[in-house]
């Protein structure tokens, strides 16, 4: 139901796009909301704001864990989450390079990887997911 396969294949041929969360509800009483959403880093609560994070990138999608600290530092990458009990890094065809028992993690986007995301993985169906880190030589 993600549709993260599709993404990668996406990302791995090339193609530079954003991944949301989203819910396909119609009706309120059938337990379908608030299911998937998006957190912007915005300077601030303003309309423009938003949009412009969500139009360059800054901004992580979410079924229910939250991240709290994301770094990046170089070619480095930290990230801290509230409730992920596994964090896993992907770089270019979904390849897991790295894998963390916990909720933080740090990698780095070794030379040769196009891209890498990283997938927070929590209790049952809560995920978070972050937008794809393209490496600059």
């Amino acid at each position: 139901p993600y549709a993260t396969d599709r993404w990668d294949r996406l990302l791995a041929s090339g193609r530079r796009l954003w991944g949301y969360a989203h819910d396909d509800f119609h009706d309120l009483t059938d337990g379908d909301f608030a299911r998937g959403w998006n957190v912007a880093y915005a300077n601030d609560r303003s309309p423009e704001s938003i949009v412009r994070a969500l139009r360059t990138g800054k901004f992580y999608a979410s079924t229910g864990v939250i991240i709290s600290c994301l770094h990046v530092n170089g070619n480095r990458i930290h990230i801290e989450t509230e409730n992920a009990e596994r964090i896993v890094a992907l770089a270019d065809t979904a390849r897991r390079i790295a894998v963390a028992d916990g909720s933080s993690m740090e990698v780095e986007m070794a030379s040769g990887i196009r891209y890498l995301r990283l997938e927070c993985w929590g209790r049952g169906e809560q995920f978070a997911w972050t937008q794809p880190f393209w490496r600059k030589d």
